[in-house]
């Protein structure tokens, strides 16, 4: 065994940098945080980048990948959690060891969705991250608060079942992957040939009996004035 080295003599024996590097007195008020973020779109995806000198250079990273409104998301942090987790036990193509060997090699400190690492690292970190995601998604949309309500009235209309607003995005997705409609391409090039001309469309239809009767008539109330524009 090594022999112990005292704490004092390690300190005494190591030359720190007479200038470290400098981190700004940063103003977190609300009315700061606005006027220094800027908000830029890339595809479908807005970016909300905040600047900030700091020691190391580091850079924080929050994704948010929102489906359904807030109502909808509201208490869904379990479930939040148990998918980044499954995100980093291996995919198809890395063991959960390589994974985690990415991580230390990118100074990515964190789960898949936030995470700190370094100037140096941040596009190859975003890349890798991004990588681990993309076995896990498809084809995406997005929809308009208003199209699921308009959705939530007409199926309560034809079909007498009630479902949360979020739960309606799905019920569009079989309208969009039709020929000239916004995934059409995608289903061309995605699909085998012929194949969706049989395929079976699922939608997850959760939450409508957990919707507080009162909420679930104010949700109706609303698609169906919409329907009537």
């Amino acid at each position: 065994m090594p022999k112990r080295i005292p704490i004092e003599e390690q300190i005494a024996s190591h030359h720190f940098n007479e200038k470290g590097e400098e981190a700004e007195a940063f103003d977190n008020s609300q009315q700061n945080i606005n006027a220094r973020t800027e908000v830029v779109k890339t595809g479908s995806m807005k970016l909300a980048l905040l600047p900030k000198k700091n020691r190391g250079e580091t850079v924080t990273v929050e994704i948010r990948l929102n489906i359904g409104n807030d109502a909808a998301l509201k208490g869904k942090q379990l479930e939040k959690t148990l998918l980044e987790m499954m995100l980093t036990r291996g995919t198809k193509d890395l063991t959960y060891e390589e994974i985690s060997d990415r991580f230390t090699a990118l100074k990515i400190d964190g789960d898949i969705t936030s995470f700190t690492t370094d100037r140096a690292h941040i596009a190859d970190a975003l890349r890798f991250v991004g990588g681990l995601m993309r076995p896990f998604m498809s084809g995406c949309y997005t929809l308009q608060d208003e199209r699921m309500y308009t959705l939530l009235a007409q199926l309560a209309d034809a079909e007498d079942l009630y479902l949360e607003p979020s739960a309606l995005a799905g019920m569009y997705g079989p309208v969009l992957t039709q020929p000239g409609q916004l995934l059409g391409a995608y289903t061309e090039t995605a699909l085998p040939a012929g194949a969706l001309a049989n395929a079976t469309h699922l939608v997850w239809a959760t939450g409508g009996n957990m919707v507080p009767r009162e909420e679930m008539q104010r949700y109706y109330a609303k698609g169906k004035a919409l329907t009537q524009q």
